[in-house]
């Protein structure tokens, strides 16, 4: 009896070792006095789902629900910011003016953002660059924007 042929479901591959995580540290050399730039770890001030979401929910009426599978918050259903996939990238629905003048004074950290280039959705914030402070004051704008105005009259009552 010959030996029976080999079939394409016989090949399996080898078992992948798990990776670990987080990434070990990395140990930087300083050469002629400037020390490179450590990708595996993040900066101390970078704004965080649990800082927007301090942020945001410090305002009256404001849920946080889903948008497209990532976090999200919106006041009276309708969406003031969200986080973009990897979270180096919230977008807050500022008003259009207001966006515009935030991406012309610093391009690094805001961009405008236009669906299908007609309709303005927002801004975004890279959260790594934006202050805590101006990250709030974002927010509020988005808030503002998007809040009924008797909720917006109520809260600037208070």
């Amino acid at each position: 009896m010959r030996g029976r042929r080999p079939r394409a479901c016989d090949h399996r591959p080898p078992p992948v070792a798990p990776c670990s995580w987080p990434p070990p540290r990395v140990r930087l050399t300083i050469v002629d006095g400037v020390r490179p730039l450590e990708t595996t770890a993040r900066s101390p001030s970078v704004i965080t789902l649990a800082d927007l979401r301090g942020y945001a929910t410090a305002l009256p009426d404001v849920v946080e629900q889903p948008h497209f599978r990532l976090p999200g918050f919106r006041v009276a259903d309708r969406l003031l910011a969200h986080l973009e996939k990897g979270d180096a990238h919230a977008i807050v629905c500022v008003g259009q003016a207001e966006a515009g003048a935030a991406a012309a004074d610093q391009p690094d950290v805001y961009q405008e953002v236009w669906r299908n280039g007609r309709i303005f959705v927002g801004l975004r914030v890279d959260l790594a660059r934006v202050t805590e402070e101006r990250m709030r004051e974002l927010v509020e704008q988005a808030w503002r924007n998007r809040a009924p105005k008797r909720l917006v009259a109520e809260y600037d009552g208070r």
